[in-house]
């Protein structure tokens, strides 16, 4: 399993890395692992997560509502995210 670091991922889906760990500590939307050293490394899992987060967002949602949707097992959720 490949491993990204927080600039990688910042990078590939065009959110700054300080944006990135606010998701993580303020609203614990991300659960990226550590290294031993305790860098965040990111996986595919996490980045599709990080895309999904993007598109709530960009329809309006505000972040602090963003966990209760991605947690929420409703398919017309899922679905709707999937459309955009």
């Amino acid at each position: 399993m490949a491993f990204y670091s927080i600039g990688e991922v910042a990078e590939r889906c065009g959110i700054n890395p300080v944006t990135l760990r606010a998701w993580q500590r303020r609203y614990g939307l991300l659960k990226p692992q550590r290294s031993e050293g305790g860098h965040r490394q990111f996986d595919e899992e996490d980045i599709l997560r990080i895309e999904e987060i993007k598109r709530w967002i960009e329809r309006g949602v505000s972040v602090g509502k963003v966990k209760a949707l991605l947690e929420d097992n409703l398919p017309a959720a899922r679905d709707e995210s999937a459309h955009l």
